[in-house]
């Protein structure tokens, strides 16, 4: 079973376009359509960027 998030704004080629993207596995798969028995959610219009880690850190040291 795969999950498709549909109407968003996916991160391609330098821009924001509007697709799905599907999950499989806890890896993106290739898209298509959805078929019955998959699962699928609304992103209602936000932004998706697939395989973004976000690896920062903040440290407040500087408070203690």
């Amino acid at each position: 079973m795969k999950t498709f998030y549909t109407n968003a704004k996916i991160f391609r080629n330098g821009r924001f376009e509007p697709g799905l993207i599907a999950v499989e596995g806890g890896r993106i798969a290739a898209a298509g359509e959805p078929r019955p028995g998959d699962r699928v959610v609304d992103l209602g219009g936000r932004h998706l960027v697939p395989g973004l880690v976000d690896v920062h850190a903040v440290s407040y040291t500087h408070l203690t």
